[in-house]
């Protein structure tokens, strides 16, 4: 008999969190599991939609959306989303972040036989709530060893509950893409970022530190995917500073894009200037694609890079990542031979394959 597994979300946008969300679900075992994801937020947008009837339609994926506003109507949500979870019999609740975590835990209680949440950076939870929220959980999944030891230290969990399951990406656009020959418009050097345009991500220094790259070599692009809308204010001001830094021919915002692995295979160089991060999946991405790396020293980046597999720096520190990008342009026999390694590293450590394997074990030694 198949059992009923939910996903909570807090949107159908394609942050971190989501992102894995999505790839485990279209790859667990259908014979085994009906999939079923809820979003706590409105679905904003198009691109929101059309991942809703992709997952529906493509991969028989039920979605749900309660349409919460922003600090209102919590208690109708939960009356909603237990509704929802009584009428389609969920056997397994899992809750990725902590608004999640809260409404599928106040919705799920007496109903179902297991509860899961996964712990997807190493900052944004309380210590306190957690804490509480722990008694509940049949088990916290940690996306890396990084996460696990901040479960541990910080929110001060029970390691008896932990489990760690390494974020893994669907490398199929990767592996089945044509390998596209890297134009060089104008021989254009082309740089790429992909996360939302949130505080986190510390788009101000990697923008900064274009400023000295742009004055050794005026061909330096940089293109950035991602959600524009999460922090308006942000945006806007970022916008203002590639204005004042005279950049407005070398950066680009994108939004949110569709064909990803297309434009990480037609660039050059992958950046993460991140200030915070548990895994980045969007690091991963790159990696898969063969792309020579420059990461700031967040979360759990060094389970993937190493000296051998691209370049790590201090986070904030705009001369690091200028001189880190600069390295790579000027010496591109050694980047090349980086981004070898690290798609390797890749492949072998981070394929979805792995783990949705390992969560689906999760999943039926608690239900027997």
């Amino acid at each position: 008999m198949k059992l009923n597994l939910l996903f909570i979300i807090n949107s159908f946008s394609i942050a971190g969190a989501e992102k894995l969300v999505y790839a485990l679900s279209k790859n667990i075992d259908k014979n085994l599991f009906n999939i079923y994801i809820c979003s706590i937020g409105l679905s904003k947008n198009e691109n929101e939609n059309n991942l809703r009837k992709e997952l529906e339609e493509k991969h028989g994926i039920k979605t749900f959306c309660l349409e919460k506003k922003k600090n209102k109507n919590r208690l109708n949500a939960i009356i909603k989303l237990r509704k929802f979870i009584k009428n389609n019999k969920i056997d397994i609740v899992h809750s990725h972040c902590p608004s999640p975590d809260f409404y599928g835990l106040i919705s799920s209680l007496g109903l179902i036989k297991a509860r899961f949440t996964t712990i997807h950076s190493t900052s944004g939870y309380s210590k306190n709530r957690m804490k509480i929220f722990s008694i509940f959980f049949t088990n916290i999944v940690c996306i890396s060893d990084m996460v696990k030891s901040y479960s541990l230290n910080v929110l001060k969990l029970s390691e008896k509950k932990m489990v760690v399951i390494k974020n893994g990406i669907d490398l199929t656009p990767f592996l089945k893409e044509k390998k596209i020959v890297r134009e060089k418009n104008n021989n254009k050097i082309k740089i790429i970022s992909v996360g939302r345009v949130v505080n986190a991500k510390g788009y101000e220094y990697l923008i900064n530190s274009l400023e000295k790259l742009k004055d050794i070599n005026k061909n330096i692009h940089l293109t950035i995917i991602g959600e524009t809308s999460a922090d308006k204010n942000l945006y806007h001001n970022l916008l203002n500073l590639i204005k004042n830094k005279g950049l407005s021919d070398n950066v680009e915002f994108l939004g949110v894009r569709d064909d990803v692995p297309k434009l990480l295979l037609s660039s050059d160089i992958f950046v993460s200037s991140s200030i915070v991060e548990g895994f980045a999946l969007a690091t991963i991405e790159a990696a898969a694609a063969g792309l020579p790396i420059v990461a700031t020293d967040v979360g759990s980046i060094r389970e993937l890079i190493d000296k051998d597999s691209g370049i790590v720096v201090n986070s904030r520190d705009t001369v690091a990542l200028s001189n880190g990008i600069l390295k790579l342009i000027q010496k591109p026999i050694w980047a090349r031979l980086l981004g070898e390694n690290v798609k390797k590293i890749s492949i072998n450590l981070f394929s979805i394959k792995s783990t949705v394997i390992s969560h689906e074990a999760l999943y039926k030694s608690k239900i027997r």
